[in-house]
């Protein structure tokens, strides 16, 4: 009986106390002198690679999701992703938020008091967003399919229309591990990639969108890293993204 209860207090609470902690967008209801922008910044997706493979480089690893959750400001969307053996069908955001902006007022006092809130709104979201992400690199996946992240990119990008610029930002080594293909045994041609992907539905379209790509400590160095390398520029050329750098450490951002 006591169960019945508890459980019944726990219905009541989902379906009629917690909407109105949450505002039409879905998101949690914002500080007095914020709103949502109608016209975004920088939309920016970050996958990290969770693969065993990945675990020397999680300082880097860290380091770099950090500079890019410090470099937010209003009207700036983020959504992390775990890249995994299944990033297509369990893909849960790690983080998923959006920096609103400072409502504008010509009273003064109000205008200061609405800065302070938007201010202390963004510190506390960066130092929560990047706590997330530090607790979920902890984890550990079996194998890395990039192929599915970068479908799953390439879907999320398209949801979306009215912002600036569009970021594509990969914490990984590169080295897809997933059948039919394992990079580090046989690298394949773009060719051959572009018949598989197309057959099962995994072409992704990154029109438009500047890609950085971190590798971190890799487990191949020399002619393999090279072309791994490689085949990772072409395929993004040939699915019409901007590559803005790939390298061991986050440049250019």
């Amino acid at each position: 009986m006591k169960f019945r209860t508890l459980f019944k207090l726990i219905q009541v609470i989902i379906f009629f106390v917690f909407p109105f902690f949450l505002d039409k967008t879905g998101y949690a209801q914002l500080p007095e002198g914020l709103e949502r922008c109608k016209s975004g910044n920088s939309l920016i997706l970050l996958l990290i690679d969770e693969s065993s493979s990945t675990k020397e480089s999680a300082e880097i690893y860290r380091n770099s999701a950090q500079q890019i959750v410090n470099s937010l400001t209003q009207c700036d969307h983020l959504t992390a992703i775990a890249i995994r053996e299944d990033s297509i069908s369990k893909a849960v955001p790690i983080v998923n938020i959006e920096i609103p902006k400072p409502k504008s007022i010509s009273n003064t006092i109000k205008e200061k008091r609405y800065k302070t809130a938007y201010e202390d709104y963004l510190r506390t979201t960066k130092t929560e967003s990047i706590k997330k992400i530090n607790d979920d690199m902890k984890k550990s996946a079996k194998k890395t399919d990039i192929f599915s992240a970068l479908k799953y990119a390439g879907d999320f990008f398209k949801q979306f229309s009215n912002f600036q610029s569009k970021r594509l930002i990969i914490l990984s080594d590169m080295i897809h591990a997933t059948n039919p293909y394992n990079f580090k045994t046989n690298l394949p041609s773009v060719m051959d990639v572009e018949a598989h992907l197309k057959k099962n539905n995994l072409e992704p379209d990154l029109s438009n969108v500047d890609v950085y790509i971190v590798t971190g400590i890799s487990d191949v160095s020399g002619k393999a890293y090279g072309n791994i390398q490689g085949f990772w520029k072409d395929f993004l050329k040939k699915y019409h993204a901007v590559e803005k750098g790939y390298s061991n450490t986050l440049l250019n951002y």
